[in-house]
């Protein structure tokens, strides 16, 4: 889990598997039995989704598959799940997100949650290259 640089809140980004398994997941990272928390409907399979239990300033970012490239769809997916996080961190510090004195706040971290993922999920060529020496692939 990496942790963002002004509210110390952790997030994780999931690559494939599925919203229950991150939810899961989630769940014992944080104590917390999977089976006695209210999933909020994780049957259901989106390109994307934030989870996060009130109380707890960190969020798994559940992407269900990625595109070899980048797209529209999945930039603006990921912005959207951003928002999400974005809004849990801000309400877990006790700041409104949608106030007019902390929209700016709200933005700056929504960039920065879509520029990790972004990072993670497509990273320049020099980064793949050394990902897999580093795995004894290559």
């Amino acid at each position: 889990m990496d942790r963002d640089p002004v509210f110390l809140s952790a997030f994780m980004v999931q690559l494939g598997g599925t919203k229950r398994g991150a939810f899961g997941w989630y769940c014992r990272r944080n104590g917390l039995d999977p089976a006695r928390q209210d999933d909020g409907g994780l049957d259901n399979d989106p390109l994307a989704a934030v989870l996060a239990k009130r109380g707890f300033k960190n969020f798994v970012l559940y992407v269900k598959t990625a595109p070899p490239a980048p797209d529209a769809v999945t930039v603006a997916t990921l912005a959207h799940e951003a928002f999400h996080g974005a809004c849990h961190v801000m309400n877990c510090a006790g700041i409104d997100p949608a106030a007019d004195a902390s929209d700016e706040a709200t933005a700056y971290y929504i960039g920065f949650v879509v520029r990790e993922v972004y990072a993670r999920l497509w990273p320049p060529p020099a980064a793949r290259k050394a990902r897999r020496r580093k795995a004894g692939k290559g």
